[in-house]
């Protein structure tokens, strides 16, 4: 039991040394201010920074304008994008669905879907779709 101890605190203070250092060594100070900056934000600001501000911008504007339940289509965001689990968890209880009555475009200026028409938008390249 005692030589477990030893490894623990040996371990936590390998941990310690090494993260401490990362931020002396580090030549990009931007990343001291970036965890200070999270740190200080409130839940909104701290959404904001780990989203980015576009994409949650983009998640509260879809929040407040899709109708709750409501199937939609997204565009914009790539399969493999962690942003489509994030979007998807933040609209819930509205599911992504293929035969939808909306669709989500994100940052695809000129978006245009046949059968579909304007219903709400949040700046030139994103806007919710509905069709007809």
């Amino acid at each position: 039991m005692k030589i477990f101890k030893i490894i623990l605190i040996a371990w936590i203070a390998l941990w310690i040394f090494f993260t401490a250092r990362s931020f002396v060594v580090e030549k990009d100070k931007s990343t001291l201010k970036d965890y200070a900056d999270l740190v200080r934000a409130g839940w909104e600001g701290k959404r904001a920074i780990v989203f980015g501000e576009d994409f949650y911008e983009f998640l509260k504007f879809c929040e407040v304008n899709l109708p709750q339940g409501a199937g939609y289509e997204i565009e914009g965001i790539a399969e493999d994008s962690i942003d489509l689990p994030r979007l998807m968890y933040y609209l819930y209880p509205s599911a992504r669905e293929s035969a939808a009555d909306f669709i989500l475009v994100y940052k695809k200026p000129g978006f245009l879907k046949k059968g579909a028409y304007p219903y709400a938008s949040l700046n030139k390249e994103s806007f919710i779709l509905r069709y007809k």
